[in-house]
């Protein structure tokens, strides 16, 4: 069993594990980095660190997301720095069987599929977000 947070990106369900995850935030001012790729909108104040944000809508549908109230960053550590994924929407956590987890994405290989309880939940996948930013990585460099 794992736990993991229940999250919207556009219209489609997504997990991300838990254990990935520093804290849920709140979306506030967002100041532009100038020569950054489009699915990096700029850099967030959190706490006492700036958090270089990430739109996920953007990298998944290539639409910027539209940030409102019920928009969130999913905090999260990478190589000792700390990124924000900006989500539409977190729903809440749930607690999933390891064997519930199916195959990846071959183009999306940050993905796998994941078999719900209920069939409301066909879409569902689970995001890795250490392999979301090894993929990432090719477009920043």
């Amino acid at each position: 069993m794992f736990s993991a947070v229940l999250c919207r990106v556009k219209d489609s369900p997504f997990i991300i594990d838990a254990i990935e995850i520093e804290s849920i935030e709140q979306v506030t001012k967002i100041s532009p980095i100038l020569g950054m790729p489009s699915f990096i909108p700029g850099v967030m104040q959190n706490k006492n660190s700036l958090l270089t944000m990430i739109d996920l809508e953007q990298v998944l549908y290539g639409t910027v997301m539209n940030i409102n109230s019920s928009s969130k960053a999913v905090v999260f550590n990478n190589s000792n720095k700390k990124y924000g994924v900006l989500i539409t929407e977190a729903l809440g956590f749930n607690e999933f069987d390891e064997d519930q987890v199916g195959e990846t994405d071959e183009a999306l290989f940050y993905l796998q599929k994941v078999t719900s309880q209920s069939n409301e939940d066909e879409n569902l996948r689970l995001m890795n977000l250490e392999k979301l930013m090894s993929y990432l990585a090719k477009f920043t460099s």
